[in-house]
């Protein structure tokens, strides 16, 4: 990950008509730390930056060599599991919908199970497809069964907004990579797949 300049940073905002507040707000900081930072009165952590960069390649913004900034409607990234469902609540902030294919709840770790909480306070609706005789499914995401023979064993797609998640396989132990392809074409196939999936998958049993 390039780590940004505040120069990089200012222009990054001006392409999204973002202020200060609006890009503290959604990396989770103080507006002193984003106003030190572009002013170069302050020196923030690595971490810190990371953030910062992460937000923005986030809304489509792409670093280019030579301390360049463009906006562009088409971007793939790749993100721990964790930090995508962090990237829907920056996406959706006034809520909608994500939906997960071939979702299995039993792998969810508690962090991500913390982070669905909040998703379902921030309004944010979720639906799934689950395997055929899967019963483990939280009451606020309304889940059909599919097919064993066309769910996948691995990890679970998502869309959102203009963004289709593809399961990647590589990361932490504990928190595998996905790439997240921010197309509006690709992501608005992905979601009538989705809805062929939920319009003839089957009922869940009650209890």
């Amino acid at each position: 990950m390039i780590l940004i300049t505040p120069a990089q940073c200012r222009a990054a905002r001006a392409l999204l008509n973002w202020s200060q507040p609006d890009l503290a707000e959604r990396c989770d900081m103080n507006v002193q730390t984003i106003s030190a930072f572009e002013k170069e009165t302050g020196s923030p952590t690595k971490t810190t930056l990371q953030k910062i960069t992460q937000i923005l390649e986030a809304a489509s913004i792409e670093f280019l060599p030579n301390y360049g900034v463009a906006l562009s409607p088409y971007k793939t990234y790749s993100l721990p599991y964790l930090d995508v469902l962090e990237d829907v609540l920056n996406d959706l902030p006034d809520g909608g919908e994500l939906l997960f294919h071939c979702a299995d709840e039993r792998r969810s770790p508690p962090p991500v199970i913390e982070k669905l909480n909040e998703l379902h306070s921030k309004n944010i609706k979720m639906r799934a497809t689950i395997c055929d005789g899967n019963t483990y499914v939280r009451d606020f995401i309304p889940s059909k069964w599919i097919p064993k023979d066309y769910f996948a064993d691995s990890e679970v797609f998502a869309i959102y907004g203009n963004k289709f998640v593809v399961p990647i396989g590589f990361g932490t132990k504990d928190y595998s990579l996905s790439l997240i392809i921010k197309n509006k074409t690709l992501a608005d196939a992905m979601r009538r797949q989705f809805e062929y999936w939920w319009k003839n998958g089957k009922e869940i049993p009650k209890g």
